[in-house]
């Protein structure tokens, strides 16, 4: 009577042990999936990554349209500060799109747009402010290149014609470049959930649910690698899947922009995550494996003893 009794007793309480594991695998898959993700764009946004990127990267073909809010949202760098320049240095200068052309692809321009993004990423993991793109530096980055111009047109540039650019740039340059919000909610969340502690923080939250799961499933220890390699396969193939999706679903939301440097750090995010997916897959799968290896030794151990009990009994 009492093994009778007892049997519903088990099969309730491997089903709810079964319901906890899945529940802290739901946990774990999800934080182990962030610390994975945020590793990696850090990974790609590294500071060496990110200058290598920006060095080939030709800012000459950006559209900036959306960028500066103007109306035509695919107009390259050239053509919109002609279109915007003060008509009486166009008429003093004769200079033509095809000059402020010629200016800026020889000019420092692509130094000038590196060393502010790389300053708006280092903001972002760090605890620093960055300055933005002021009046200030686009003057100072014109007269660096003062000499060029006059070059190209025969045109010097005048205090006056400073004067008059300081207050173009005051008009044309939206607040969110000349001051950035990094005292904005949204921009202290990205840092807060970019920061290697979030990483860290996750991770361990991921050991602590994982040893839980082991102490679930102490009293049937051998499911134990079936547990923890289902977790972790369904985690390698969710990395391998964001891998593979990368670059399409990259390629449509940045269609707008067009931007070199988001195209070049794309296939990098590509390539990591399938790494990192691949690796985390493999595991899993390695620990299924030692599940059935474990279960069929212990199969033919249960059926040896029977054999043995049967032939001590007869």
């Amino acid at each position: 009577m009492s093994q009778h009794n007892d049997q519903p007793q088990t099969n309730g309480k491997r089903v709810l042990v079964g319901i906890l594991s899945s529940v802290l695998a739901v946990f774990v898959f999800v934080f182990a999936f962030a610390a994975i993700s945020v590793f990696i764009i850090r990974d790609v946004t590294a500071p060496d990554t990110l200058k290598t990127a920006l060095d080939e990267t030709d800012f000459m073909e950006v559209r900036v349209g959306t960028i500066l809010d103007a109306p035509d949202k695919n107009v390259l760098i050239g053509k919109w500060i002609y279109t915007n320049i003060n008509p009486e240095i166009v008429e003093a200068s004769g200079i033509t799109e095809s000059k402020i052309d010629s200016i800026l692809s020889k000019s420092t321009i692509d130094s000038f747009i590196a060393d502010n993004v790389n300053d708006y990423v280092e903001s972002l993991y760090s605890d620093s402010n960055v300055a933005g793109i002021t009046n200030r530096e686009v003057i100072k980055f014109i007269q660096k290149n003062e000499e060029l111009v006059y070059e190209e047109t025969g045109y010097q540039i005048s205090e006056r014609d400073y004067e008059k650019l300081d207050k173009f740039i005051d008009k044309k340059i939206p607040e969110a470049l000349k001051d950035p919000p990094t005292n904005h909610v949204l921009w202290r969340t990205a840092r807060m959930l970019s920061s290697y502690y979030v990483v860290i923080g996750a991770l361990v939250l991921c050991l602590l649910l994982l040893a839980l799961v082991f102490l679930a499933n102490r009293s049937d220890k051998i499911k134990i690698p079936l547990r923890y390699g289902r977790t972790i396969t369904v985690l390698g193939v969710a990395l391998l899947l964001t891998g593979v999706l990368v670059m399409p679903v990259g390629k449509t939301l940045g269609a707008q922009y067009d931007v070199d440097l988001y195209f070049q750090l794309l296939p990098l995010l590509r390539g990591d995550f399938l790494i990192y997916g691949g690796l985390t897959a493999g595991v899993g799968i390695l620990l299924i494996c030692l599940y059935l290896i474990l279960k069929i030794i212990h199969t033919k151990s249960v059926a040896k003893k029977q054999r043995e009990f049967a032939a001590s009994v007869a």
